[in-house]
């Protein structure tokens, strides 16, 4: 007993500064990129809004970035506005402040209301903000508002301008202007269109105030009392930002980004994207876009893509292919990995749009749908994706399975069609699914000759291949069914309440929900080859069962969020896509025993050894060992693996000895 003493206290000696360690999520480099609304600046700090993502800030020009949420309840940015060292930033929700440059955020909204947003701007000491209720003005450093809407003919403002002594208003209904502060506004719309179009963006450049509108640009050289529209060069467009770099004017349409340098009298094409605003930075231009950040170091003639570090699209599927790990996204279409998440490159070419909803992968094809696009098929990594669509082409598909040599897809309104692997040609096979909620399809999956869709209304059966479908209530009632997975007997069914699981191909079911929290909305569910079952959760993470359902294990610990948008296992690694966190990987190992679960066989050799504990300190440094068995090395099953576990590892192998 001495012995093991001393033997134990020379371990926590040499370790003592390791206190425990979690399982190791690893965090792959993207995919990355969101839609980026916005962008202001402090001193060599940039910062950056985005449409559901919050605010991302970046030190070194935009090359990397990093997420700036917390205080933020709501990441939906509208609007970036500098005061002094301290930052504004306009949501859906209000407006929130930080004052040590994004790292935290304050809620400024009394006076206001938890109201959207649109600009908000600074005259002096007094700021001033637009929203679809009016405009609202605060004399204190946003502490308090007021609103000032004496004048104006609607609430619908979007965008603020100062230029002298006045401010400027952008509405639904043209151009107010205000020479008291707010106190009281004039409609000055003389030279705009009859229809008075919508102001998106102001601009002072060159004696001139530019404003971008819903039918091009116009300008004013008399403090907005006449407008002329310049639009020579310009096809109709629709301006959403109005920016000068220099004398060089940049506006942001919805044909592409242009610029003049002569004051508007003619415009020239500088990038045929789609930008929501630019921004200028030092020397460099930045624009935001719904493809994330892009960067022009010579005034727009080239852009390049900047968004190592930002996340934010939603992850509709992940899936292994061709030894490929393939992601489909909303907005950005489908990306892939060869070498587990180091590096992720883009896989859109032939593609008609960019919103990916489901990926299944086939034998030699891979088959992604989009959103009213219908199916296209990839042959190879390397290839393009061509239609396989016919009269699929104008559906939105939400899952995929296979029966033989006929590939299924289900429809978000239109049931389940069917095709030949080898054609184009499909047809609905709804014979049986007579209502519009069993019509609309969330998962399909097979189990030996049986086809099973798991819909709106419950899960329905085929025992002909699709021809006809039956409904299957036992134990699960009509409750919508979001997953079907599959293993051996069993079946497991993922809804807004749990888990389900069938050991009778389908005909009844019963919950399985041990271990599982409170809520328990499945928004993914996955099982490996070997029987184990993940499912992820909307906002309570993500879970393990090794015996079939019977019980669960949480595994989500290092993630950085509990919010978890889909699911695979590739080789050794299960990823995890987490909302706006994009792709995580972790070691099977770690969470699954491959021996027989030896208690303090840490590295799975079958004996428990000094190597054992090698291993297991290396785990808690982070070194991730391989093999590593996190249950083996979990000796207290704690949940984490910290120096008791080696305590215990030692004390393992000198009772053996």
């Amino acid at each position: 007993m001495k012995n093991n003493y001393k033997l134990t206290l020379l371990i926590l000696a040499f370790y003592g500064c390791l206190l425990s360690a979690n399982g190791q999520w690893i965090q792959t480099n993207g995919p990355y990129g969101t839609y980026v609304t916005r962008f202001g600046s402090i001193d060599s700090t940039l910062i950056a809004g985005t449409s559901g993502a919050g605010v991302y800030t970046s030190t070194d020009n935009g090359s990397n970035w990093i997420a700036r949420n917390n205080g933020l309840p709501n990441l939906q940015i509208n609007c970036i506005t500098p005061l002094g060292k301290d930052v504004l930033v306009g949501t859906w929700s209000g407006i929130f402040k930080s004052v040590d440059r994004g790292l935290n955020w304050h809620e400024c909204n009394e006076g206001l209301g938890k109201i959207e947003i649109n600009a908000i701007m600074s005259s002096g000491q007094v700021l001033f903000a637009a929203t679809l209720v009016g405009i609202f003005r605060s004399d204190d450093a946003g502490a308090k508002w007021s609103p000032i809407n004496n004048g104006l003919t609607t609430l619908y403002v979007f965008s603020l301008h100062t230029s002298g002594n006045s401010i400027f208003a952008g509405t639904s209904e043209g151009v107010f202007r205000s020479d008291n502060l707010g106190q009281s506004w004039s409609a000055i719309n003389s030279g705009l269109p009859g229809w008075l179009p919508s102001i998106y963006s102001f601009v002072t450049v060159n004696n001139f105030i530019f404003i971008g509108t819903t039918s091009g640009v116009y300008r004013s050289s008399n403090n907005g009392n006449l407008w002329e529209k310049v639009n020579t060069g310009l096809p109709h467009v629709d301006v959403s930002s109005v920016i000068a770099k220099g004398t060089t004017i940049f506006i942001c349409t919805d044909k592409g980004i242009f610029n003049s340098t002569n004051n508007g009298n003619s415009w020239t094409s500088s990038a045929n994207f789609w930008a929501k605003e630019l921004h200028v930075f030092g020397e460099d231009l930045f624009a935001a876009t719904s493809f994330g950040a892009y960067r022009s170091s010579n005034n727009g003639a080239t852009w390049t893509e900047v968004n190592k570090g930002i996340y934010g699209y939603t992850i509709t599927s992940l899936a292994e292919h061709a030894n490929n790990i393939y992601v489909s996204m909303i907005g950005r279409g489908v990306f892939r990995t060869a070498n587990q998440g180091v590096s992720w490159i883009e896989s859109n070419t032939g593609l008609s749009n960019y919103n990916s909803t489901s990926l299944f992968s086939s034998g030699s094809d891979l088959f992604s749908s989009y959103w009213w696009s219908g199916v296209f098929r990839l042959p190879n990594p390397s290839g393009s994706w061509t239609a396989w669509n016919n009269s699929a082409s104008s559906v939105t598909v939400t899952c995929f399975t296979m029966l033989g040599n006929a590939l299924y897809a289900g429809t978000e309104s239109g049931g389940v069609l069917r095709t030949n692997i080898s054609t184009t040609n499909w047809s609905a096979i709804n014979n049986g699914l007579t209502t519009p909620f069993s019509r609309r399809i969330l998962s399909l999956a097979v189990n030996g000759t049986n086809l099973f869709a798991g819909t709106f209304a419950g899960i329905f059966r085929s025992d002909n291949a699709g021809d006809s479908w039956t409904p299957i209530t036992s134990g699960v009632g009509s409750r919508s069914i979001r997953k079907l997975s599959v293993f051996e007997q069993y079946m497991y069914a993922g809804t807004h309440v749990g888990v389900f699981r069938s050991s009778n191909a389908g005909s009844s079911w019963e919950p399985a929900n041990t271990g599982l929290p409170g809520w328990r909305l499945i928004t993914s569910m996955v099982v490996d080859k070997s029987g184990n079952v993940f499912v992820g959760l909307e906002n309570n993470g993500l879970y393990l069962s090794t015996n079939n359902g019977s019980t669960w294990l949480s595994v989500d610990d290092g993630l950085p969020n509990k919010s978890i948008e889909a699911i695979t296992v590739s080789g050794t690694h299960v990823y995890a896509a987490c909302m706006n966190n994009g792709v995580w990987k972790r070691q099977l190992s770690e969470m699954i025993p491959t021996q027989s679960g030896l208690r303090g066989d840490a590295n799975i050799d079958g004996k428990v050894d000094v190597l054992d504990i090698i291993s297991t300190v290396n785990f808690i440094m982070g070194n991730n060992p391989s093999p590593f068995s996190f249950i083996n090395a979990d000796t207290n099953a704690s949940g984490d693996i910290s120096v008791l576990d080696i305590i215990q590892i030692v004390n393992i192998i000198l009772q053996a000895a």
